[in-house]
């Protein structure tokens, strides 16, 4: 039985699915299905979360750390994985933070929401604190990340703007 790029956990049942990526995509990065097909995916932005982009030896050798666009890629929909998650966000003038403990629901962050051509896994955002200690305040709505699509398996640390930790995916079944 040939193993899923990128697995780590022995044991762990898994389901992935074989994509092609439409665009420049991380590995550990959420993705979802293009419009145009469903064998074809971009990196994730506001339509249902197909999986996380696994790690493939024979994809990005070089520094890059990703796919690149046309690149068959393996896509996780239950199992464990790597991933990055996003701990700090700067959005006007304010400094927003989540952190995670074991156990917590993580969401898929949008990639238009940063505007920075990357897409990663956040703590929900009505947990955020922003810089001065006080709860959210409305700047990021409670709603616009969608349903978790996983756990943590780690915590997370104070202080980081981007950590990586094991997390536990059970997305629905996808076509």
């Amino acid at each position: 039985m040939a193993k899923t790029p990128g697995k780590i956990s022995a044991g762990t049942p898994e389901v992935s699915k074989s994509l092609i990526a439409d665009e420049e995509v991380l590995f550990g990065q959420p993705v979802e299905f293009d419009s145009s097909t469903d064998g074809v995916a971009n990196r994730y932005d506001s339509g249902t979360v197909a999986g996380v982009a696994l790690y493939d030896h024979s994809a990005g050798t070089d520094d890059s750390r990703r796919y690149e666009q046309y690149d068959p890629m393996e896509v996780l929909q239950k199992g464990t994985a790597k991933v990055r998650i996003n701990q700090k966000w700067e959005l006007s003038s304010t400094d927003y933070f989540g952190y995670l403990s074991a156990g917590d629901p993580i969401y898929a962050a949008p990639e238009s929401y940063f505007g920075d051509g990357r897409t990663y896994f956040a703590a929900a955002p009505e947990s955020f604190a922003d810089g001065s200690g006080n709860s959210a305040d409305g700047v990021i709505d409670a709603g616009y990340f969608g349903d978790p699509v996983g756990r943590a398996l780690e915590s997370t640390s104070d202080g980081d703007d981007k950590a990586v930790i094991e997390a536990d995916f059970n997305l629905p079944d996808v076509n």
